[in-house]
């Protein structure tokens, strides 16, 4: 475009310089041609090609032009020779001349509007190629994002999971204890019943005692009184009463200590398993609050989750 328009520049001062003006009747017809140069220019939409192809017959008027004013100069000389001639041949050149200016004023003008529009679309294809890099990149971001809020998720899945597996634990274990400490209680309840047998023995004793101090007065009595056979066969067999009895007692005596051991073991048991179901009832607490707590962000994750998917359908 810059040597048309240099050479468009050179081409009126050579004009000027020969005395090759238009006259009166052509400007009507320059000004029809103008109008008509402004409607195509309008209407026309050039492609790189064809902004090739105006170039090569913008080099192709050039010098078709620069032949027209050497054979104007050379039609000078001969004008000399033949002047009524010359005059007539001469303003078919200058016709022929303003014609071709002509048309190398609208070739360099749709030139400029080609170029102007193709610089036009190559910036508007790097706007285009910035926006689809910016929105493949945000699509990259969104997608991480959505990768690492289903890994968070999948993680806090697996974390109640295993919030739940370990309660449904402790309740098992807490209706174990309930058993145990039911059994304890059974227990406690017959080890009262064997205090109450004790205590009956104990009674028993005191009237075998009793008996056997009468029994030992007896038969005081009856080896003073009888010292024949029969009251020695007698003292005998309260002898062996009495020995019975006195072992009775020690054997009632064993059993209600073991049975007093016994009550203090579970008693000691009874204390620690009541311990045991509150800390585990705490536990259990302690559990559910987490587990709720858990529940609550994977519905917040969820919702996180939909909103990053309608992101990416959107961007997509």
């Amino acid at each position: 475009p810059e040597l048309g328009e240099s050479k468009q520049k050179e081409i009126p001062e050579e004009a000027v310089k020969e005395g090759t003006f238009p006259r009166e009747g052509q400007k009507e017809e320059d000004s029809q041609q103008k109008q008509d140069m402004k409607g195509e220019e309008q209407q026309l939409t050039l492609k790189p090609e064809e902004v090739v192809r105006l170039r090569e017959g913008l080099r192709c008027m050039n010098q078709s032009l620069l032949q027209f004013q050497s054979s104007g100069d050379s039609s000078d000389d001969s004008s000399v020779q033949n002047p009524s001639s010359g005059e007539k041949r001469k303003y078919q050149q200058q016709e022929e001349l303003q014609q071709l200016r002509q048309n190398l004023h609208r070739l360099q003008i749709l030139c400029n509007s080609a170029e102007k529009e193709l610089r036009y679309e190559r910036g508007k294809n790097l706007d285009l190629k910035q926006h689809n890099s910016l929105l493949q990149e945000e699509s990259i971001k969104i997608k991480m994002e959505l990768k690492q809020a289903q890994q968070k998720l999948l993680d806090s899945a697996k974390m109640c999971s295993s919030l739940t597996a370990e309660w449904k634990h402790c309740q098992q274990k807490i209706k174990e204890l309930e058993l145990e400490v039911l059994k304890q209680a059974q227990s406690v309840k017959s080890q009262n019943n064997l205090q109450e047998k004790l205590a009956q023995e104990k009674s028993r004793v005191a009237v075998a005692e009793e008996k056997i101090s009468d029994l030992q007065q007896k038969l005081e009595h009856a080896h003073r009184v009888c010292l024949t056979d029969t009251c020695i066969l007698g003292r005998k067999q309260l002898e062996e009463r009495i020995k019975e009895a006195i072992e009775n007692e020690a054997k009632i005596k064993q059993q209600y200590q073991e049975e007093q051991q016994k009550r203090k073991l579970l008693d000691q048991n009874m204390n620690e398993l009541q311990k045991q179901v509150k800390i585990l009832k705490d536990k259990e607490n302690q559990l559910e609050m987490t587990s709720s707590q858990q529940q609550s962000r994977i519905q917040q994750q969820e919702a996180q989750l939909k909103q990053l998917e309608n992101e990416k359908r959107k961007s997509d």
